[in-house]
This record gives C-alpha cells, structure tokens and sequence, in this order.
C-alpha cells in the first residue's frame, strides 16, 4: 500500500476498507473514503441511538454500519483499515487486524494520500496547538489561503471533502497516536517541538511514544524539511533519523514561535509574501495559559489544556508570582515527581482534585503543602480563601479530564465560569 495522489484515487474504486471508530476523525475518513469510490465497513462499539444523527448521511451513502460490535470473519476481506487514533494498540480489534495480517492506517495517512497540496505537519508534547494555529494566522495573514486541522480539531479528511482542494496549504496538528499509523506519511514541511513522557495509558512504553512521535520525519526526502529545536535534546537526535533538510530553531517563546513561521514560509517558497506584519494579532486559543481576570490583586489563569507535567512545569516558567496551583483529574500513566523542585520554587500551595489527587500527592509529598479536594469547585473555593493580592492561582491539572469531563475544554469551561461567578462576582 504505497500509492498516492491519482493512483491511489483509482486503486480506491476497487478495494474495500474498513473504519475502526465514529469519532471526527472516523467519520471524516469513511465519507472520504466512499466519495472516492471504495466500499466503505464502519465500526463502532457505541449503538446507533447513542451515535445519533451523524449516521444518516454514512446511510445514505451506502456505508455498511457494524454498530455495537466489532469485526467479524469479514476482517480478511478488507484491504486495509482505517482506524480512530482513540482505538489504542491492545484493542481486541486491533490485535485480530494484525493478526489476519491487514494493514492499519490512521486518518492523517489516508488523507495525505489524497491531498494535493503541501501538508506542514507539527508535533510535540506540549504546544503543538498553538504552534499549528500561528503558523495557518502567519499564513493567512499573508494572503494564502491556510487550513489548520488534525489533532486540533477537524480532519484533514474533512477539509479535503468540503473545500475541493482549494487550499494553499494546510497546517496540521499531529499526535503521537496518529502518527504511530503512519506507513508511508511525508509532509512537506515537519515541525518538531520537545518531547517529555506522555500518554503511557496509550502507550506501552516511553520508547514507544518516541518511536510514534518520530515518525513525523522519518519519510521525509532531501527536497522537504525537519524544522527542529535545538534546545530539545529529542529534537537533536531527530535530525540523525530524517533525509530532509533540516532547520533549526530554539526554545519555545513567542519569538521562537515566529521563527519557525519564518522558517515554514521560506520551506513552502512563500518568502516574498513576508511582511512583519504577518505574526500580529494573533490571540492564543482558550484554555491554554488563558487569564481570565484579577479579581481583589488574584490573577486566575485556565490552562486547562496541560495533561501531563511537562506542561504544567512549562506553564509555571511563565508565572512570575506566587502561585497557588490547581492539578487533578485522570492520570496517563505519568509520574508527577519530576514536579517537586520546580513547585518548591514557584508554587506556594498546590490543591488536588479528581481521580489522580491521592496518586499526585504520594508524588509530591514534601515539596509544597497540599491539600486533596473532591472537585474542582472546592478547590476553587480553597484557592480564594488563600490567595492574596499578588498571587495566581493557576488551573493546569497535569491530567487528562475524562474522570469528570468530557474534555479538557468543558473542564476549562467550567472553572471559567467558577472565577466569572463566584469569584469576579464579589468584587464587581
């Protein structure tokens, strides 16, 4: 399986593939996958009333739904699969594709097969959203026409069905799940932040998540380019692994964030559209490193988007006061000890929430005092009862929300609305 572009378009009218998984990204790739002519099986373990209205249109497509199941004897039949990034490697399905021997692919690769135009992918275990969204503000602002898509949100899949190929490039957040699918995957531009454990739920090792995350650059041919931080020691080693020309940059501020755009638009040949200009106006997407108000001299920051630690030390190199530090939720197989001399410094009370709290607090014990609360909503009472003028108290839980939320967005929802509410409210 090896094909791209055309001759990939017209093997697709012949074959006959699977989609593990109706999520965004599943549902991007079997309508891709049946507008190009293949026969398109879907599966997913949720019931059609719990799916709801998002299968009428795969219906009237002619995608055979397998809903409430997995994969049967016709798994030998498919000649590949495409399956769901939230799927991981030890599912039941997985290990049955493999072991009758059909390839498995994620989303990303099914659509860099089919797009037409340059891909400017970016990775890394913290600010890759962010990173991903200037790049398309630079871009646009230029006057070209930049799509961001991927982990971030919507998938390149569905960019492809929806605007014809009409884009000047897209830009597109990938993760480590994704990219651990890839066989074949070479953007024309690979942007590799930092790398810190993560996501060892998923993974099985810290080893894996490297190797996954590697992937980005290891297709990559002398014509493309590895754009890399030098000051990650991850990011170093990468530039033995790729045949692309390699770039460098350093850090992870505001300006290393131009300098990559700068980069990125002299790699896709755009450098004559350059103006200075380009990289004002941009607004950082909410729940990362978002400050809300100060409320009696507080300053309330949600940076409910850090999931791991690495992200939570990176947020705290930003804040200058005290800060009185709200963590919790579902661990991802992460020690939070790497923690301990960083909050000594910087953090002057941490308060636990959620379903990690007595886990985190066996890490951290002796560092910083500590206090364990049922919710989110008590530790926010907790953090107005100790804060004073000149202090921060800052949401960044070092974990993933699925014991209590949805996503990382409805948890940073909803301490906004605590700090709007219950705390702004008092002094206005």
């Amino acid at each position: 399986m090896t094909q791209t572009g055309d001759e990939f378009r017209v093997a697709l009218k012949s074959q006959k593939v699977a989609v593990f998984g109706l999520g965004r990204s599943g549902m991007a790739a079997a309508h891709l996958l049946r507008h190009s002519g293949a026969e398109v099986w879907a599966y997913d373990s949720l019931d059609e009333k719990k799916l709801g209205d998002r299968l009428k249109q795969l219906k009237s497509q002619g995608v055979k739904l397998q809903l409430g199941r997995g994969p049967g004897r016709e798994i030998s039949t498919f000649d590949f699969i495409v399956c769901s990034p939230g799927i991981p490697p030890h599912s039941l399905w997985v290990q049955k594709a493999r072991v009758n021997g059909i390839t498995l692919i994620d989303e990303i690769e099914l659509a860099w097969r089919l797009c037409k135009k340059p891909i400017v992918a970016v990775t890394g275990t913290n600010g890759k959203t962010t990173q991903t969204l200037f790049l398309a503000h630079v871009l646009n602002r230029m006057g070209k026409r930049a799509v961001p898509c991927g982990n971030l949100g919507r998938p390149l899949s569905a960019f492809l069905l929806e605007n014809g190929y009409k884009a000047d490039a897209y830009i597109m957040e990938v993760s480590s799940f994704q990219l651990s699918r890839t066989r074949n995957f070479r953007p024309e531009v690979a942007v590799a932040l930092n790398l810190s454990p993560n996501h060892l739920d998923w993974h099985p090792d810290a080893m894996d998540y490297a190797d996954a995350k590697a992937r980005l650059v290891n297709n990559l041919r002398p014509e493309d380019c590895a754009l890399l931080n030098s000051d990650d020691a991850w990011c170093v080693g990468l530039s033995e692994q790729t045949l692309g020309h390699v770039r460098w940059f350093e850090g992870s501020s505001a300006q290393a964030r131009e300098l990559v755009a700068r980069e990125v638009v002299g790699a896709l040949g755009m450098d004559e559209d350059w103006e200075d200009s380009c990289v004002e106006g941009f607004v950082r997407p909410e729940h990362r490193m978002q400050r809300l108000n100060v409320a009696r001299g507080v300053e309330w920051i949600n940076d409910s988007k850090s999931t791991n630690p690495g992200s939570t030390l990176h947020a705290l190199r930003s804040v200058e006061t005290p800060a009185i530090l709200l963590m919790g939720g579902r661990n991802k197989g992460l020690r939070f000890s790497v923690m301990k001399e960083m909050l000594a410094d910087r953090v002057k009370q941490v308060l636990l929430f959620g379903e990690a709290a007595e886990e985190i607090e066996r890490d951290l014990r002796g560092a910083v005092p500590i206090e364990i609360f049922h919710n989110l909503n008590l530790a926010v009472w907790r953090a107005r009862e100790l804060a004073l003028p000149g202090d921060t108290v800052l949401l960044s839980p070092a974990c993933a929300s699925f014991d209590a939320y949805e996503s990382y967005e409805e948890r940073g929802r909803h301490f906004q609305r605590l700090v709007e509410e219950k705390i702004t409210a008092e002094v206005s």
